[in-house]
């Protein structure tokens, strides 16, 4: 019919409604929808129609109040979805599908308007259910045909998109009673059923056929379809093993290519060609004529009147009644339809059908998932239907389907995923085990473990994509993880549900640790690689969002987190007892009762059992096992009870069962089983059962039947015939029901019962997916996170997270994903703080250590190629690892995060201190540490500081093996090729660059702020200072010894050591032990570091010292190392040693109580004295005054005076070989300076020493007094002071020869040497004048004396020789005098005699001394030995001794060899002693006169010596107990 027509039909009633408005909807669209659906309209009349109808509801003229209003619209919708028209070309048509699409949309998507021409009413809300589900058919249909065209398809879809979500925008105003019949159950299609398996409804959309020829149009059966549903389901059946959804099969004969594209509606047949084309050419006339009639307005009364219409026009098919709008059912079945289009199993279903069930499905997620979400039987449709087929899609090999299925999941947990939670689970463990690779991963490095990680797998699932599948899952992975910052935290989140939850897995530890392992992604075998692919940066993204997160938790925990605590560690527990009972049943359930998880008594079977069921990680195959033992028949029963048979009759029962355990192999532990399981299923009372016994029976039947069923090695497989013969008479002597074993026979045909182990493709996925289900009637809700869960997360994530963290610092170069990086570690670092994680610090260091470099640095680096360079006023020190440091930016970086890290946590640090310490060790020999961190204490006693040694002067190279010989040219050699500096290194030539490098490297340290961190040391608790010195120690050990190589590295450790061990009692031990360790070895020990060594060591017996401990038994441990030590390295250890006894004798006082103890350390003392270095010798003396001063004893005494003596005598000879040029060995001017510091610091010491002898003559009478035999010890404790004071009065060093020359008169002239004094002392008194006082008179008499003293240098003070001698001698002629009566006592008168000849030898002895002194020349003590010498001759003559006696007798001796030297020299005296001698005579007898008086009668001999002493002025007189000589 022309288009022309149609504007024709309308004129009549315009002609007779002054406005159209008037006129009912109905009515007006009448011959519209007329056309619409008539068969026999071509598509261009068709399409004019539908036009017109749209510009109708475009353009207002449905109004809110229009007549007829609902019917209209239904009428629209029922004649746009059942259009028919005569075909013409493909396009032509396809525009004709357009228009109805207009339609449709405009239809759904458009609004009555009001009187004033705004939005009233929305059209949609005039459909009804049935117009909605046809309108949505038709649309899907244009959709999914594909000999339609692309574009036609594609503007389908985004139709059926809009008015998708328009239908879907009424749930915000549709109440939630709506849903009556579902609001007792929550989730009502949570089943194992398909969607479409349900009761039939009569409200049901068609599955469009893709092949389809016809005009897309609702209500269509395609030929053929409804015969071949049953056998296209029992296709679909056996192809998945359970009931689907089956629209039929296409039918290949009903696609002609000729003949008119038709739809018949739902009531009619198809109707021929021919038969259509006979009525077209009937009524077409006719039509014609009613077009053609005159059109007359009549008005509302006429039009009442008027006759009815020619019977040829056809009428338009109305509805039977209008309908109700539309609700929930219509968009159920929506839903239902749209879901359906993913079903992967569906043979119907082609790969565009299920892109675009996911476009649809995505699109109405994204506007009204939390809508849909309201009513519970849609959120069902979407938590079964829809997440199965997702899952499934997700599970292929097409690319386009798996990103469009992970496109609808990522925005389905978008918006839902609080009501998804095992969807979620079950997701994320999918995209893990597709991301994880084929080859597996390296070993964790967090793990001590060596093998690879066994991560849980989904065996229905496929695992390890490849290209761009995996790009896919990376995505989505990244997508579903990335939370935003308003949601809650996805991570807790996932802690506090899944792996707080003993019905999950611990889906948080999984996956963290796939997030961790990736960012490593090194395989186990094949080629490392240094770069990061996709997943690598979306892995380090998310743990670096995990732990900003975790940074930004605040607020104390809750009640909630401790009952969450509480779970997880029970979880944790079961897990062990679940791995315990796969290793050993009975093991574990002990392990379970040591647990105190099974409850006692008669509940022991049933809390077993119900650990049993409970557990996914129990072994299947182990359980059937254990419950089929005959002593656990109680757990065995108890495991039945637990399981839920209510509804489910004895085939799904048995499936339940064997689901849950495996059926052990042997025929008495099934019947076991079966006869269990009997007793429980028929206590149910099941209906069509008659006793236990039938069903024990039918059970065996069912595994028998299972078996033969889908066993592929049986050939003839069991009927149903056969199978209802076998069980004939069984049920308690009857049959069962026919149609009840036929119902089990097809339940068994289509699934099979399938054990656990054997759970795998899409029979895996179906038992994966029914467990689902089945958990999620317990709860499918993610629950809000309490507070306090950010400890626990951190507790258990932090070693992959810190571990991934760091390793990606070492790889990347991207600045901004390092400093990323960088703050997530000070973030790690804070947490750790916080939550009281101190390995945390360990593991950081530990890998941050290795980032630099540092820890790769040879243990013993050859400083000899470092050269210093002077830039500005600062001196640098060049090294290889200076200039290479300075050029890597990434090991700077490393560097100051690891020392940042260890400076304020340094109490935390435990095994990251081994680490601390080699970084430490490898940066000190090259000078890039702060001076007061390398600042090692020296041997002084004053415990200085001095610069760490960079390199070994030559005087402390190494001695060569075999001692301290002299060799000849072989040993010099040896020594000079041995030695450090005996190669050819050269030092290192420097360039610009070279020092550019070494000053970025001393920024870069100077910013790490080593002198905080080491001082820090000092404050650290007893157990990281512990662990630090375990580091220092096991640093030291690495290290070992090297005699012939410095290595500064050493030394620091050593002052470190000894350092932090100085705070550490406990620990003293074991630092002095490694200290004694390298003097033990000091052969095999570089000097430089055996001499810190023995520093160190002294240090730590004083640090004993302090800390309230005995320092005498580290002290001796000290001391039993020196033996170790070669004489040629005691220069070395000396000054050090002796500094170290010096200062703790001044701390602790006298260091031994035993004679041989005191033996032995003064023996050491003494041995380390003879070394020349001024260190040494200073200490010694200190300590010889000390001990001389605080703990003289018999012990003591002789070797300290020895001691003092062979220190001066030493340092005196050595100035006197200087002196007079005798030099002995030739020496280099390093031990030239050495010698003249040795000298000088001798000669410093000396008046001290000197003092110190001079004031032990007090302690001398009572060492006397104490010894066994008083007559040895006299001369033992006098005769050594005397020579040890004597001998210094010739000292070429003035002040200590004046200072010996006063101390000595002290000494010789001291009351204490005569008391107590043995009997005789004569002997004692001869030693002391002819072997010390009178050689050293003569000593200084000598010319070489004077000669070498005159060659000192002008200026030095103190008196000359000739003073010297003068004062020597005036002592000498007063100790003569004080001595006289001694040593004449008893003397007998034969001058013969030894005791005689003695006097004699003596007296001449002192008085040719004396007279030489006289004749020099003169000095200012001239005069006083004048007097002197004249006094010692007058009480010689006046004691008797100097008289001019008999021939042979001694006093004749005496006389004439007195005149004989004096006569000469001073002839006057012997006119003073005749004088005297008169005198004495007048005396004697002005007595003898008086003899006879009263009272009278003296002594002659006395009366003379007194009278002589009265009147000749004697200043000195002997001893009054020295009796007079016979």
């Amino acid at each position: 019919m022309p288009s022309c027509a149609l504007r024709q039909v309308r004129v009549p009633f315009v002609r007779t409604n002054a406005d159209v408005h008037e006129i009912p909807l109905p009515t007006l669209l009448s011959h519209f929808l007329a056309v619409i659906l008539s068969a026999r309209t071509t598509g261009v009349v068709t399409q004019a129609a539908l036009e017109a109808v749209t510009s109708m509801l475009e353009r207002g003229l449905f109004r809110s109040t229009s007549a007829g209003l609902t019917r209209a619209v239904q009428e629209i919708a029922h004649a746009t979805s059942h259009c028919r028209f005569e075909p013409s070309d493909a396009g032509r048509d396809e525009v004709v599908l357009l228009s109805i699409l207009d339609v449709m949309a405009a239809l759904v998507c458009g609004y009555a308007r009001n009187e004033d021409g705004s939005k009233g009413t929305p059209l949609v809300d005039q459909l009804g259910d049935e117009s909605v589900c046809e309108m949505m058919e038709t649309c899907l249909s244009m959709c999914c045909q594909t000999r339609l065209s692309t574009a036609l398809r594609r503007t389908a879809e985004q139709k059926m998109l809009c008015m998708t979500r328009e239908i879907f925008s009424r749930l915000e105003s549709m109440p939630l009673e709506e849903e009556a019949a579902h609001t007792e159950l929550e989730t009502p299609t949570l089943a194992a059923e398909r969607v479409g398996a349900d009761a039939e409804s009569s409200l049901r959309m068609a599955m469009p056929d893709p092949k389809s020829q016809a005009i897309p149009a609702a209500g269509v059966e395609v030929a053929g379809e409804a015969g071949d549903e049953a056998s296209a389901e029992v296709d679909s059946e056996a192809a998945r093993g359970a009931g689907a959804e089956s629209s039929g099969a296409h039918d290949a004969a009903a696609e002609e290519e000729q003949g008119p594209l038709e739809m018949p509606s739902a009531h009619e047949k198809p109707v021929h060609e021919t038969e259509r084309q006979g009525e077209h050419e009937a009524q077409e006339p006719a039509l014609e004529a009613a077009v053609d009639a005159p059109v007359v307005d009549l008005g509302p009364a006429a039009r009442a009147a008027a006759p009815e219409a020619p019977r040829d026009v056809p009428e338009t098919p109305h509805l039977a009644q209008t309908q109700q709008p539309f609700g929930l059912p219509a968009l159920q079945e929506v839903l239902r339809v749209i879901i359906s289009l993913l079903d992967p199993q569906s043979p119907r279903h082609t790969m565009t059908m299920r892109l675009l069930g996911l476009n649809l499905l995505g699109g109405l997620l994204e506007t009204h998932a939390v809508l849909l979400a309201r009513f519970p039987t849609l959120r069902a449709l979407l938590e079964d239907s829809a997440c199965r087929y997702l899952f499934q899609l997700a599970n292929t090999e097409h690319g386009v389907v798996v990103a469009g299925s992970l496109r609808v999941f990522g925005i389905l947990f978008e918006q839902l995923r609080s009501q998804l939670k095992l969807q979620q689970e079950l997701l994320l463990e999918f995209i893990l085990q597709q991301l994880r690779p084929s080859v597996p991963w390296v070993a964790a490095p967090w793990s001590a473990s060596e093998e690879p990680e066994r991560p849980p797998a989904l065996s229905s699932f496929r695992a390890s994509a490849s290209g761009e599948l995996r790009e896919l899952f990376v995505e989505a992975l990244c997508t579903h993880l990335m939370d935003d910052a308003d949601s809650p935290d996805v991570f807790l989140a996932l802690w506090r549900n899944y792996d707080c939850d003993l019905a999950c897995s611990n889906l948080f530890e999984h996956v963290v640790l796939f997030l961790c392992r990736a960012i490593f992604a090194q395989p186990a075998t094949g080629a490392v690689s240094r770069t990061f692919s996709g997943l690598q940066l979306v892995a380090l993204d998310l743990v670096l969002s995990l732990v900003a997160r975790l940074a930004d938790c605040e607020g104390p925990s809750d009640a909630a987190a401790d009952v969450l605590r509480a779970q997880h560690e029970r979880k944790r527990v079961l897990a062990q007892g679940a791995d315990a009972f796969n290793a050993k049943p009975r093991d574990g359930i002990a392990f379970l009762e040591r647990s105190e998880l099974l409850a006692p008594g008669p509940q022991r079977a049933r809390s077993i059992a119900r650990f049993l069921k409970d557990s996914a990680l129990v072994d299947k195959r182990l359980l059937g096992d254990y419950l089929s033992r005959p002593d656990n028949t109680d757990v065995l029963a108890e495991f039945i009870d637990l399981l839920d048979f209510r509804e489910c009759d004895v085939a799904e029962a048995m499936r339940a069962m064997c689901e849950a355990f495996r059926l052990p192999g042997e025929a008495q532990q099934i019947a076991r089983v079966t006869e269990t399981f009997a007793r429980k299923y028929y206590a149910m009372r099941p209906p069509g059962i008659a006793s236990e016994d039938a069903v024990y029976v039918l059970a065996y039947s069912i595994i028998m039947l299972n078996t033969d069923l889908h066993n592929p090695q049986v050939t003839r497989r069991m009927t149903i015939a056969d199978y209802q013969k076998n069980l004939r008479g069984v049920n308690d002597g009857g049959d069962f029901d026919a149609d009840y074993l036929a119902t089990i026979y097809d339940t068994i045909r289509r699934r099979e019962i399938v054990m656990p182990e054997e759970h795998a493709g899409q029979l895996g996925f179906e038992y994966t997916w029914k467990e689902l289900l089945r958990r999620a009637r317990d709860g499918n809700v993610l629950l809000p996170t309490p507070r306090g869960l950010d400890r626990d997360v951190f507790r258990a994530s932090w070693r992959p997270v810190v571990a991934s963290i760091v390793h990606a610092f070492s790889t990347l170069q991207d600045e901004h994903l390092l400093q990323r990086v960088i703050a997530a570690c000070r973030q790690c670092a804070v947490l750790a703080r916080v939550h009281h994680v101190p390995d945390v610090f360990d593991v950081m260091v530990r890998h941050f250590a290795r980032a630099t470099g540092l820890l790769d640095e040879p243990l013993a680096p050859d400083t000899a190629v470092n050269a210093e360079h002077k830039v500005g006023e600062q001196a640098i020190m060049v090294s290889p690892l200076s200039i290479a440091f300075g050029r890597d930016f990434k090991r700077q970086l490393a560097a100051v995060v690891l020392f940042t890290i260890a400076h304020g946590n340094g109490a935390a640090v435990r095994t990251g201190w081994g680490d601390l310490v080699a970084c430490l060790a490898a940066l000190a020999p090259h000078g890039l540490l702060p001076a007061s961190v390398t600042h090692v204490h020296t041997a002084a006693a004053d415990g200085s500081r001095q610069p760490l040694a960079l390199k070994a002067p030559r005087s402390a190279a190494a001695p060569a093996a075999g001692g301290s010989g002299s060799g000849g040219l072989l040993s010099t050699l040896s020594s000079y090729f041995l030695s450090p500096y005996g190669g050819s290194t050269e030092p290192l030539d420097a360039t610009e660059s070279d020092i550019e490098n070494t000053l970025c490297t001393l920024d870069c340290l100077a910013s790490c702020k080593m002198d905080e961190l080491h001082a820090q040391l000092g404050a650290l608790p007893d157990a990281p200072r512990a662990a630090l010195i375990d580091a220092l120690l096991a640093r030291l050990a690495v290290l070992g010894r090297n005699s012939q190589v410095y290595r500064p590295a050493v030394v620091f450790l050593l002052e470190l050591l000894a350092d932090a061990a100085e705070r550490a009692p406990q620990n003293l031990a074991r630092a002095l032990e490694q200290h004694t360790a390298f003097i033990t070895d000091a052969v095999q020990t570089h000097p430089l570091e055996l001499q810190h060594a023995v520093v160190g060591a002294m240090r730590l017996v004083r640090a004993a010292a302090n800390a309230g401990m005995d320092p005498r038994a580290p002290l001796h441990t000290v001391l039993g190392a020196l033996p170790g030590v070669p004489i040629a390295l005691h220069a070395h250890v000396a000054p050090a040693l002796l500094g170290g006894l010096g200062q703790l004798l001044a701390q602790c006082g006298p260091l031994a109580d035993a004679p041989d103890d005191w033996a032995r350390l003064l023996h050491i003392v003494a041995t380390y004295a003879r070394v020349q270095r001024a260190g040494a010798a200073v200490a010694a003396l200190d300590i010889a005054i000390y001990l001389l001063d605080h703990a003289c004893s018999t012990a003591t005494y002789a070797p300290l005076v020895e001691l003092i003596r062979g220190l001066m005598s030493g340092a005196d000879r050595a100035l006197w070989q200087g002196a007079r040029g005798d030099s002995g060995p030739r020496r280099t001017l390093t031990e030239k300076r050495a010698l003249s510091e040795w000298i000088g610091a001798v000669h410093a010491r000396s008046t001290d020493a000197l003092a110190a002898l001079a004031r032990a003559r007090v302690n001398i009478p009572d060492l006397i007094r104490t010894a066994p035999d008083t007559s040895r010890a006299w001369p033992e404790c006098w005769l050594p002071l005397v020579a040890a004071l004597a001998q210094p009065c010739v000292n070429a060093h003035r002040p200590a020869r004046q200072a010996a020359v006063a101390h000595l008169s002290r000494v010789v002239l001291s009351p204490e040497m005569l008391d107590p004094a043995p009997r005789p002392l004569a002997p004692h008194l001869d030693a002391m004048f002819g072997n010390i006082l009178l050689p050293l008179l003569d000593t200084l008499l000598q010319p070489e004396t004077a000669r070498a003293d005159a060659l000192l240098p002008n200026g030095a003070p103190g008196d000359e020789i000739p003073v010297t001698r003068t004062q020597v001698c005036l002592l000498l002629c007063r100790a003569w005098v004080q001595y006289t009566g001694v040593l004449a006592a008893g003397v007998p008168r034969d001058v013969d005699a030894p005791a005689s000849a003695r006097v004699l030898r003596l007296w001449t002895g002192v008085l040719t001394m004396s007279l030489h002194v006289l004749r020099a020349p003169p000095t200012a003590l001239h005069e006083a030995v004048d007097e002197q010498l004249k006094n010692a001759v007058r009480v010689m003559h006046v004691s008797g001794l100097l008289v001019e006696g008999p021939p042979g007798t001694l006093q004749r001796g005496l006389w004439v060899e007195t005149w004989r030297r004096v006569d000469g020299v001073r002839p006057t005296w012997r006119d003073l002693v005749h004088a005297d001698a008169k005198a004495a005579e007048a005396a004697a007898r002005e007595d003898s006169s008086r003899a006879g008086a009263p009272g009278g009668g003296a002594d002659a001999p006395g009366d003379e010596r007194a009278a002589a002493a009265a009147s000749g002025g004697v200043d000195a007189a002997p001893a009054a107990d020295a009796p007079p000589p016979s």
